[in-house]
């Protein structure tokens, strides 16, 4: 948008600009028919602003269509005023909407016609378009190249001017600099900008994914913290590639980036408070007294399994067992194919009571097999491990 004090500088010089031309002469004559506007925001000659009595032509082809006289350095801009072809008329007088627009420059001290015109544009694109608008930077070049090594420092000789080479911005006669792609902070304040030539790269902070960093990873997905646990991911402020397992009442493990919630057996501490009474662990609960106490001085008249509670379980059951005499005790499991999975037991034991927990925690679901053995006396049970 065009300010008032603008508007006034442009209204102001319309007069005089088309009065004070000399070299270029517009192929239309009066009034402009369906006139386009352009405005040039800066002119330069070499690097050197225009001055008074240079003049900007503008082009369709070979017609000029379009010129503008500087009557002073051009600190705002300078209004330029195109004819379109005026279709009543025979002769052509004016441009051809849709055709490229181009530039020359005329410097009135040497008296010489600049072609090699660089246009740079800020408002519109450089296409003729009957009452349409544009704003632009001129850069006009007189020495011309023949090779690159005419040019300076990252610059090369495209069409005998010397052009800034990509990822360069200023004159290629004399100075191109890098253009910093990371001044504007693209990486979302989560990774760091590495510069390239015409292009950045972010290196994202760890949590952080996309082309900009844009992405908060969600560090839980897939996380399954077992039997019941809770995963909670950093919120992306500190430590954001990292989560949090919190196991449920009755299981204890997880903790940061750590998966594993494992039953507590009440029963390996103070017996569970049950006393002299058996203690009968229960997966993520308070443990089961037995009435039968191990201590009380009963002895079986024969080897009895007691009971195997819980079952099905997951992932701890308690065997419970009686011998008559002291004799050497077995208990292993196998699974269903056969395969021993675990000794339990395989010690001289007193006669008695007794109590033996499987943990099946690393094992899978399904049915397994507790074979005892004391002395000569065998016997399976079935265990069904459900998680």
């Amino acid at each position: 948008m065009l300010n008032i004090s603008k508007l006034i500088v442009i209204f102001s010089t319309i007069f005089s600009i088309l009065i004070s031309q000399e070299h270029f002469i517009p192929i239309y004559s009066g009034n402009p028919y369906l006139a386009m506007n352009l405005y040039a925001t800066s002119a330069t000659i070499d690097t050197v602003n225009m001055t008074v009595n240079d003049e900007i032509g503008i082009f369709d082809g070979e017609n000029c269509v379009g010129v503008g006289v500087v009557l002073d350095e051009i600190y705002e801009l300078l209004f330029l005023k195109a004819a379109t072809d005026d279709p009543g008329t025979t002769d052509i007088d004016g441009f051809t909407p849709g055709n490229l627009i181009t530039y020359r420059l005329w410097d009135a001290s040497s008296e010489m016609e600049i072609t090699d015109v660089i246009a740079m544009y800020s408002l519109g694109e450089g296409i003729f378009a009957s009452q349409g608008d544009v704003a632009f930077d001129l850069a006009g070049v007189t020495e011309e190249c023949s090779i690159n090594d005419d040019c300076t420092v990252n610059a090369s000789c495209v069409g005998n001017n010397c052009v800034c080479n990509a990822g360069y911005e200023g004159n290629g006669l004399s100075d191109c600099a890098d253009i910093d792609n990371c001044v504007n902070q693209p990486c979302s304040g989560n990774g760091t900008c590495e510069d390239g030539v015409d292009s950045y790269t972010c290196i994202c902070d760890a949590g952080y994914a996309g082309t900009n960093c844009e992405t908060d990873i969600d560090e839980c997905n897939g996380i399954d913290c077992g039997n019941g646990g809770t995963c909670t991911e950093d919120d992306g402020e500190t430590n954001a590639d990292e989560y949090t397992c919190t196991c449920a009442t009755g299981y204890e493990g997880g903790g940061i980036n750590t998966t594993t919630c494992t039953d507590i057996d009440e029963c390996l501490t103070d017996n569970g408070g049950c006393g002299d009474a058996i203690c009968v662990n229960n997966d993520g609960a308070d443990p089961a007294c037995s009435e039968l106490s191990l201590f009380n001085g009963l002895i079986p008249e024969e080897f009895s399994i007691h009971s195997i509670y819980p079952n099905p379980f997951n992932p701890v059951t308690n065997i419970l067992y009686g011998i008559p005499g002291y004799v050497n005790v077995q208990i292993i499991i196998y699974d269903l194919s056969g395969r021993l999975v675990e000794i339990l037991i395989d010690q001289l034991q007193t006669p008695g009571y007794h109590s033996v927990n499987w943990n099946a925690d690393n094992h899978p679901s399904g049915l397994y097999f507790a074979r005892i053995i004391v002395g000569e006396f065998t016997n399976t049970q079935k265990l069904i491990l459900m998680k």
